[in-house]
């Protein structure tokens, strides 16, 4: 394995997750990790969509604000639902595929 992601989750008094820190970790070659970026989801803040994988065209550049996230069977946040800012329709996105809308 190359790279790797890292989570820290915050939940609400009612075990809702309410923000999730995303550390992206690669391998520099010499055996060591470096920290290629951090990212912090809220619930409510503004994100754009800017998969790292050229192959994954469907809504990129698309601005967007988190409505809540969505885990899988461990608990672990792997998307996030989204609602659209430029026709307020509601959407799924990969975690790993926001960055901060600017």
């Amino acid at each position: 394995m190359n790279a790797f992601y890292n989570l820290k989750v915050k939940e609400d008094e009612n075990n809702n997750i309410t923000e999730v820190v995303s550390e992206f970790f690669k391998y520099n070659g010499n055996g060591k990790m470096k920290k290629e970026r951090k990212i912090r989801l809220v619930i409510g803040n503004e994100y754009i969509i800017q998969p790292d994988d050229p192959a994954k065209e469907k809504h990129r550049d698309r601005k967007c604000i988190i409505r809540q996230f969505a885990t899988d069977e461990s608990g672990t946040p792997q998307q996030v639902q989204i609602k659209f800012l430029d026709n307020n329709r509601v959407g799924k996105a990969d975690i790993h595929d926001l960055k901060v809308a600017k």
